[in-house]
């Protein structure tokens, strides 16, 4: 009878070790497909209308009409942000770069043109402005004329 016993709790260690081995394998493979199951990024569309944006403002008119989508976790707009914005050398066009994330850290990538509006400078600070310039280059000439009348003074005196 003792012999029995023996051979009771060895199957019942190793039921419960293939018990547990079974468990890991299946919570292993159901891990794995979870992560092979969303790698679709999300999808970032826009409005065709072209947005005025001025250097420096917040990016609320930038992302007014942006919305983002994806096939697993639907909308996502919330997570939209803008990246960058790239302004050309001209300054009137800007190439704005959006990025939006999904629950699964897909990361979603978006562009548009949008147009620049360069803030118009106040008459007052360009008055100021010419006042110094102005004042600034009439003190280098005074200089200059004192620097030659001296040399030429100091030439005639010379015998």
């Amino acid at each position: 009878m003792k012999r029995r016993i023996k051979n009771t709790v060895s199957l019942k260690t190793v039921f419960c070790l293939l018990l547990l081995l079974a468990t890991c394998a299946l919570l292993f493979m159901e891990m794995k497909r979870r992560r092979a199951l969303d790698t679709t990024p999300p999808t970032i569309t826009c409005s065709q209308a072209v947005p005025e944006y001025t250097p420096g403002d917040d990016y609320s008119v930038l992302l007014a009409d942006v919305r983002a989508t994806d096939p697993e976790d639907g909308d996502v707009t919330a997570s939209v942000r803008v990246r960058s914005i790239s302004i050309a050398e001209d300054n009137s066009k800007a190439v704005v770069t959006y990025v939006a994330k999904d629950h699964a850290n897909n990361i979603g990538v978006g562009k548009r043109i949008v147009t620049i509006r360069l803030p118009e400078p106040e008459e007052e600070i360009a008055d100021e402005a010419e006042t110094d310039a102005t004042g600034a280059e009439e003190t280098e000439s005074s200089e200059t004329a004192e620097t030659e009348v001296s040399e030429t003074a100091d030439t005639e005196a010379t015998p």
